[in-house]
């Protein structure tokens, strides 16, 4: 089923990832020519470069609100047609005010892109489930530059054609195919589960169920933004929360102490606790009276279970994506850990635009270094500015191809072992501060400089898959709609920040050479002048691994997550998805794992009609019971009560 989904949406987002960058950097390949025709200094570049993201934060949470209501396929074929448009018409640019204007516009035609291709992802996939899926659509924004990479260079050859520069041939190549990209996007995005005509009625319930459920779970674990009060069972050691209708269903958490193979009496006799009050949902001992979870009412549908003293059906708390505008803005504005991991990519993106915007300028700066000592370069009178770069573009692209195979990698191992926060912040780190010392490395050699370089823009991307699916477990529930835009908007400030931040430092580091040279003394400039500002990329990305690491800290999970991550297995510290619920309770330290759901599913869609009808079929319903736990002794008391052996 979920690979049916994949096979659908992550080719169709791909694409429009890829499609959108290609459009949005490509003025980084366009730079070597442009800056020269059109005479723009660094500052300039950098400021036009940074004008985009401006449009792109302010409009991306009002984007987000329109797709909920208008729908994913109408809305976001609007927005690709939109920027197509603006996209194309830099070919017809001719001073720096044109430069401005249209940056700032493509910035707002693209703003709801990302964040409304994110929401479509969590309506079709479990947050357990989303680090791949995101660093597979990520990989795109590094493909991009793969692809884009000899494709400029084809159209920058093309200089003077028709009467036109190789740039303006660039932005038309680029931008026209993506008017193309809207018209598929709309005729086969599904707008949710319930109409993707490509998985059959059964498979569409079945999906619907395993995201509802998985919804509840993060809700009533404090993942979310405080929705979804659940009551506990007796014994403090598991929790139980009840569904709806279409969940079918009933959900139970045990805590992360058990799930960590670290069962106590009392751990124990809170799943018994939890396997009477299932019972009690079916008929079985323990049962009578009647519970229920905070939250919005449900009250149809079999096997809703309320607190331990007494089973019955009860009313469910609310599904993420439900609540008014309103509601979702609220949930979204207060929850803390949106806005800190709002800030870390702030600083993120402070290296990562940085980094995409010129990295094909610095390259060439590099490889005019190895060509100015050669004589025969010197005689046929290459390089410089005016030169098209061709061969910068090309090499550009080595770093962003291994970023791609790199992030998914690592996105895959986070989500097999269910950590996040070593899989971001170590990168980050590492290879934060091996940017940094990029001068070093191009003082000895262009070659340690292009490395050094390489490894920065490796190391950028590989979190973004993690990160995202992180995200969505802190912000579950209403809000996320909001979080996931808002989650960018604050991060794409730093993509304002970094290019313009990077067009100040080299203007600053080549006119101190210029004075030094006019007083007569020797050239001291390597790298391009991009010295100082690899220190600061690579300390803003160093810092935003540091960030990711403090916060993992903070709520105790990077100890299980190191052992998760040994064991290569969520079951080795926790459930995927685990994390959210180390939020949960205010992140109070050590006491994360607490809280940490493990969900045991009692399906009672199983049995007929008529019985679900009813509210029986509770044989047929038993028979789904999952109890996916290291530690089967816990779960003892729960496989007796309801007359199955547990699993170990």
């Amino acid at each position: 089923m979920f690979n049916k989904v994949s096979t659908r949406l992550l080719p169709l987002f791909f694409v429009m990832v890829i499609m959108c960058y290609v459009d949005r950097t490509s003025l980084a390949f366009a730079a070597i020519q442009l800056n020269a025709d059109l005479g723009f200094p660094p500052a300039v570049y950098g400021m036009g470069s940074g004008l985009f993201f401006l449009g792109y934060s302010l409009f991306q949470i009002p984007s987000n609100l329109l797709l909920r209501r208008v729908g994913g396929p109408t809305w976001l074929a609007f927005i690709i047609f939109a920027w197509g448009l603006a996209a194309s018409a830099f070919a017809g640019m001719h001073t720096a005010t044109h430069f401005y204007v249209l940056r700032l516009v493509l910035g707002v035609a693209e703003a709801g892109a990302f964040p409304g291709m994110w929401y479509m992802l969590t309506k079709f996939f479990p947050g357990d489930q989303l680090a791949f899926p995101f660093a597979v659509v990520e990989a795109g924004i590094s493909l991009s530059h793969v692809l884009a990479a000899p494709l400029a260079a084809a159209c920058l050859s093309l200089d003077g054609l028709g009467g036109l520069a190789g740039w303006r041939w660039l932005f038309l190549v680029e931008g026209a195919p993506t008017l193309l990209l809207a018209v598929v996007m709309y005729r086969m995005l599904p707008r949710g589960p319930e109409t993707a005509t490509f998985l059959s009625p059964a498979e569409r319930r079945v999906l619907q169920r395993k995201l509802e459920l998985h919804a509840r779970s993060e809700l009533g674990s404090g993942g979310g933004a405080g929705h979804g009060a659940t009551g506990t069972a007796a014994g403090g050691g598991a929790d139980v929360s009840s569904t709806n209708a279409a969940g079918g269903g009933s959900v139970v958490k045990r805590s992360g102490k058990a799930r960590s193979g670290q069962a106590t009496p009392s751990t124990a006799a809170g799943a018994d606790a939890a396997a009477a009050a299932v019972a009690g949902a079916f008929g079985g001992p323990g049962g009578g009276g009647a519970g229920s979870s905070g939250g919005h009412t449900h009250s149809q549908g079999a096997g809703a279970v309320g607190c331990a003293g007494g089973g019955g059906g009860g009313n469910s708390s609310s599904v993420a994506g439900s609540g008014t505008t309103w509601q979702a803005v609220r949930a979204a504005l207060t929850n803390k850990y949106v806005w800190y991991l709002g800030c870390v990519k702030f600083i993120r993106d402070i290296a990562s635009f940085g980094l995409i915007f010129w990295a094909p300028t610095i390259v060439n700066s590099l490889i005019e270094e190895m060509r100015s000592a050669d004589a025969a370069y010197d005689a046929d009178g290459g390089g410089g500015s005016h030169g098209t770069g061709l061969a910068a573009v090309l090499l550009t692209s080595l770093p962003f191809a291994a970023a791609a195979g790199a992030g998914m990698a690592l996105a895959h191992s986070s989500q097999r072992c269910g950590e996040r926060f070593i899989h971001i912040g170590l990168p980050y780190l590492l290879t934060g501060a091996i940017l940094s010392l990029y001068s070093v490395g191009a003082d000895r050699s262009p070659w340690l400089g292009f490395a050094a370089l390489g490894l920065g823009i490796v190391g950028n991307y590989c979190g973004s898959g993690p990160g995202l699916a992180l995200l969505t477990e802190l912000a579950a529930g209403p809000g996320l709609v909001v979080a996931l835009p808002l989650y960018n908007s604050i991060g794409v400030f730093g993509g304002f920040l970094g290019p313009s931040l990077v067009g100040w430092l080299v203007q600053r580091a080549r006119d101190a050479e210029d004075r030094r040279l006019a007083e007569g003394g020797a050239a001291a400039l390597h790298g391009g002048g991009f010295g100082v500002s690899a220190m600061v990329l690579g300390a803003a990305l160093a810092i935003a691994g540091v960030l990711t690491l403090a916060l993992g800290a903070w709520l105790g999970r990077l100890g299980p997550g190191l052992q998760q991550i040994l064991h290569g297995s969520a079951a080795a510290g926790g459930v995927r998805g685990g994390v959210a619920a180390g939020a949960g309770g205010g992140g109070s330290r050590g006491g994360s794992d607490e809280s940490a759901p493990l969900l045991m599913v009692v399906d009672s869609s199983v049995g007929s009609d008529a019985s679900r009808r009813s509210g029986s079929g509770t044989a047929e319903g038993l028979r789904s019971l999952e109890v996916s736990s290291r530690n089967a002794s816990a779960h003892g008391g729960l496989a007796a009560a309801v007359g199955l052996p547990s699993r170990p």
